[in-house]
This record gives structure tokens, sequence and C-alpha cells, in this order.
């Protein structure tokens, strides 16, 4: 038993190094690197649901305007409405600030330019209300607040990045 404890710890830490890695190469514009590391190591992506999805969804943010996703790329990053369900039952609610982010990318992504602005200012809200010494996630929230929705507007990028780095 002891030997899937380090397993699955080693499998943690691995997807949110690769997924913090991923967009930081979406952020670059590197999609052929994107795309080799999601056909070599997308079982390690998927190994923590929540990050997954989290991290799938930034990456379609981060790229889609930018005409990055190909068909064989956008197939491997979408993320159908079950998941997302199944990532805001494992990451407790809406008023869990990954949850909110989570949120918000998939309805950038789905198009809606009011409702992610209005997830970011209830992210920096209840931040607010729940840690009054959570100073940078409130930072990261308004931030994205501010600089909401354009996803072509390389400061919104850096934000969004910003904030999912927080969380992942």
């Amino acid at each position: 038993m002891e030997h899937f404890k380090f397993t699955a710890a080693y499998l943690s830490i691995a997807s949110g190094v690769l997924c913090e890695y991923l967009v930081s190469l979406a952020l670059t514009g590197d999609y052929e690197t994107i795309n080799k590391l999601l056909e070599e190591h997308l079982w390690v992506l998927n190994a923590v649901k929540q990050f997954s999805v989290l991290t799938r969804l930034t990456l379609n943010a981060l790229l889609g305007p930018r005409g990055g996703l190909s068909g064989e790329l956008e197939g491997k990053l979408a993320v159908n409405p079950e998941e997302l369900i199944d990532a805001l039952v494992q990451l407790n609610a809406p008023s869990n600030p990954m949850a909110q982010l989570a949120l918000m990318l998939h309805a950038l992504i789905n198009g809606n330019k009011e409702l992610p602005k209005a997830y970011a200012l209830e992210g920096a809200v209840s931040i607010a209300k729940e840690l009054p010494t959570g100073k940078l996630p409130r930072r990261l929230f308004l931030e994205v607040y501010k600089e909401c929705c354009d996803l072509k507007s390389e400061s919104f990028r850096l934000a969004l990045a910003r904030l999912f780095l927080l969380h992942v």
C-alpha cells in the first residue's frame, strides 16, 4: 500500500508541473511542443482531474484566439460539460476560487464576455471575505477583472496565466 502513496504523490506533482509548463508554452506560442507533450504525456495531465480540466480550459483560452488549436490539438484540449461538472464537485463549489477560475475559463471559451468578468469579481470578493490575508489571490482576480475579457490581449492572457499558476 505504501507503494501507491508514493506513486499518487509523484503523479500529483508531475501533473502540476506539466500543467504549469503547458500554460507557459502557450504564452510563448510553442504549439508544436504543446502538441508533442500532450501526445506523450496526456495520461500525466489527466492524473489529477481538477488540474487537467483547469489546464485544458486555460490552454483553450490562451491558444484559441491566436489560431493555435489545430484539429488534433483541439480534440485533446476539449472539455465537455460532464468533465467540468465533475471537476465543480471536486473543486468544492463555485465559492471556491479554483472553481471560479474554471467556470470563468469555460465561459470565455464559449464566447461569453460578461460571465467571466462576474466570476473574476466574485473571486476577489470571496477571497477577501474568507481569507483577509489573501492579498495575492485577490489582486490576481482583480487584475483579470480589470483586463477582462479580450483573449487576444496580452495583458489579459498574462492575468489569466498568473491566476492559473496560483491555483495549480
